[in-house]
């Protein structure tokens, strides 16, 4: 069986190169706040999601569908402390308007201040 090569380091065993791949492969999670509208401009909802970046939690909530009818308005990347106020549930599902007030009422408990 032939090692792979990395080009300018010499040969180095499958290994080396596939625990590299892996390390570069690690992704942060963080829990986003999407915000949709309806179609005359006011707020339809909030969708709660796990993901890398903004882009790929914007992807997964039209992968799911949840967002049909609707047009993206904002995301906000939650903090460690507000997600953790985050009931499970909530995770992966769109939220009424109210369901989301309340929410965002539970998680900015304790800071002080509401967005």
């Amino acid at each position: 069986m032939r090692k792979a090569t990395v080009p300018g380091r010499g040969r180095q065993p499958t290994s080396a190169v596939s625990s590299a791949v892996a390390t570069c492969n690690k992704v942060r999670m963080s829990l986003w706040w999407l915000t949709y509208n309806d179609r005359h401009g006011g707020l339809h909802g909030v969708f709660v999601t796990e993901a890398s970046s903004l882009l790929s939690a914007r992807m997964g909530a039209a992968d799911s569908a949840l967002d049909k009818g609707t047009s993206f308005a904002e995301g906000h990347e939650l903090d460690a402390a507000r997600s953790a106020r985050i009931p499970p549930g909530y995770v992966g599902m769109m939220l009424s308007r109210k369901e989301a007030a309340q929410l965002l009422d539970r998680i900015e408990q304790g800071d002080g201040k509401r967005r």
